[in-house]
């Protein structure tokens, strides 16, 4: 049944157990980062700064691309080691947001740009 005390209420901290004062005392303590956990930090974040020096440093010139596709347009920016990479890159991120399906990307593709602008970095 219900733990009460006679007055017909439902007394809150004998009605579900351990749901009175913490333990500890009223204060409740953080356990400290484990050394593994740090470890796994310490190494994503390297991971992401070798991913960031290896995409950027071999990134010598930059192309903003403007293509018009069906009546839409859109511009987009990419770095690559060269020239061509770098069009291409921006060229079909450009094509993105404008173009559904594959078909529609490939045809967007194909499309010469409406404006391109390579400067070296």
């Amino acid at each position: 049944g219900v733990v009460g005390d006679g007055d017909g209420r439902i007394d809150g901290a004998a009605a579900v157990p351990g749901a009175g004062a913490p333990a500890s005392g009223g204060r409740q303590q953080q356990a400290p980062l484990k050394r593994s956990t740090l470890f796994a930090i310490a190494a994503v974040l390297a991971v992401a700064a070798l991913f960031f020096f290896m995409t950027t440093a071999r990134a010598k010139v930059q192309c903003r691309v403007c293509v018009e596709f069906r009546g839409r347009s859109n511009c987009a920016t990419a770095l690559g080691p060269t020239e061509q990479a770098a069009r291409e890159g921006a060229h079909t991120t450009a094509c993105g947001p404008i173009a559904s399906g594959m078909d529609e990307q490939i045809g967007c593709f194909r499309t010469p740009p409406a404006a391109v602008q390579c400067q070296p970095r």
